[in-house]
């Protein structure tokens, strides 16, 4: 089980990443296929979530260890590395200004950091009360999905000010993404 996603690492390039929450591993793939290109162990001990910077720098949240780690680009080496504001940092996401955008689900709090950085510039309480996914749309407008009342929620800009929501299609409204192409975004599967 695990979330594979993929990022643009170049004009011409799309690689998909991928993490193994069993075995701690972290995987580049050949384009959007099958075929590892390399891999590496997960510093910490339970990933929680991945994103990527402007910059092609992995980025990911760590339950287990309550920390996040930015990566240089897409390799084993830690750049840096900071406890989580809470104890539960599961969804990260990165805006267009590279500021990390992070939510707890014990706190029910979504927190605007500083950069990829421990300095939050801004929190506010999150507009359900188990906030399962976090993203940015092309306008740096949060979107968050809440699993217990089933709703998603468009944010405008950062910003605890909902514009609209609505009812999930679903009854277990975990996992979203942006189709259209923006540099911070993912496109993501979840292998089950």
């Amino acid at each position: 089980m695990g979330v594979i996603s993929s990022s643009t690492v170049s004009a011409s390039t799309e690689n998909l990443i991928s993490c193994d929450i069993n075995n701690n591993k972290v995987y580049i793939h050949t384009w959007i296929t099958i075929t590892i290109t390399s891999s590496f162990s997960w510093p910490g001990a339970a990933i929680s979530w991945l994103a990527m910077d402007s910059s092609n720098n992995l980025v990911g949240s760590d339950v287990a260890s309550n920390k996040i780690f930015l990566f240089t680009w897409i390799t084993s080496t830690v750049s840096s590395s900071f406890a989580s504001v809470d104890d539960n940092p599961y969804w990260v996401t990165i805006d267009s200004w590279d500021d990390l955008i992070s939510s707890d689900t014990d706190t029910d709090k979504i927190y605007i950091h500083s950069w990829i950085t421990s300095s939050i510039s801004s929190s506010f309480a999150a507009p359900g009360w188990f906030t399962t996914w976090l993203t940015v749309d092309s306008s740096d407008n949060l979107i968050s999905s809440d699993v217990a009342d089933n709703k998603i929620y468009i944010h405008t800009w950062t910003s605890s000010t909902i514009s609209s929501s609505f009812a999930s299609p679903s009854t277990s409204n975990y996992w979203l993404t942006i189709e259209s192409y923006h540099k911070n975004h993912l496109y993501l599967l979840i292998l089950f």
